[in-house]
């Protein structure tokens, strides 16, 4: 793992002090944030992102990404596809759920939050928050259940977070090269390890519930559902799962 590294014991966002620092004095492409303890700990669209003080990973990457906007997806597909193959190495079977979740026995052990600073057709940078969950063994009741690397393996374990934290970022720099030559490879690749493909799903859209059976997501980040009527595309926020399995 390469690049400079901040740590902090406690911090509100990993990624609001990477945007503030990238503002305030400019920071490297692969500089890392990293906390103990976020306070105000986002997912998409706002959601808590909760975890426990010294438990789990949570930092943030800068990345200077050769992705043109319109594909922007990608980096997402790069950085789920890291995340799933690092717990491969932990004896964790993960599966990407759209857009940004990674499962694990129905439960979710990690989720990402990216923001892509655009400059006319291409990305600037892109700003990629990681929450993982290592050696956490209790969680409140959100609208997902949630597990962690400890859960899956059987308590008498704990793990590295720092060992976890360069196997990651390894994987994302590896992952993120390949989406930069081949798009259509690193989809491919996340539709072999996409959570509920070729199932029958329920979802909820704009208040009603929906079904479709779930085919494959697509380079702009389009997951394609199968429904009555056709297949239909749908971006980011347009329809979520109805979790039936808390």
């Amino acid at each position: 793992m390469s690049g400079k590294r901040l740590h902090l014991s406690v911090l509100v966002s990993t990624n609001m002090h990477t945007t503030e620092l990238l503002s305030q004095s400019g920071i490297e492409p692969w500089t890392i944030v990293s906390a103990d303890y976020q306070s105000g700990g986002k997912g998409q669209r706002g959601r808590v992102w909760e975890s426990e003080a010294g438990e789990n990973l949570t930092f943030s990457v800068l990345l200077k990404p050769k992705i043109g906007v319109s594909n922007q997806y990608l980096i997402s597909a790069a950085v789920s596809l890291a995340l799933v193959e690092a717990l491969d190495h932990y004896g964790c079977d993960a599966l990407i759920k759209w857009p940004n979740d990674i499962i694990v026995n129905n439960h979710k052990i990690a989720g990402l939050l990216i923001e892509n600073q655009l400059k006319g057709d291409r990305i600037e940078y892109s700003i990629v928050g990681i929450g993982l969950n290592v050696n956490q063994v209790h969680f409140s009741q959100f609208r997902w259940p949630a597990t962690s690397i400890k859960l899956e393996n059987g308590r008498q374990l704990s793990y590295s977070r720092d060992d976890l934290l360069e196997v990651v970022v390894d994987l994302i720099k590896l992952r993120l090269n390949e989406a930069e030559s081949s798009g259509s490879k690193i989809m491919n690749q996340l539709n072999e390890r996409l959570y509920k493909r070729g199932e029958l799903v329920s979802f909820d859209r704009n208040g009603e519930s929906i079904q479709g059976v779930i085919r494959e997501v697509t380079a702009d980040g389009h997951l394609m559902l199968s429904e009555k009527e056709g297949v239909r595309a749908y971006s980011n926020g347009k329809i979520t799962f109805r979790n039936t399995f808390g």
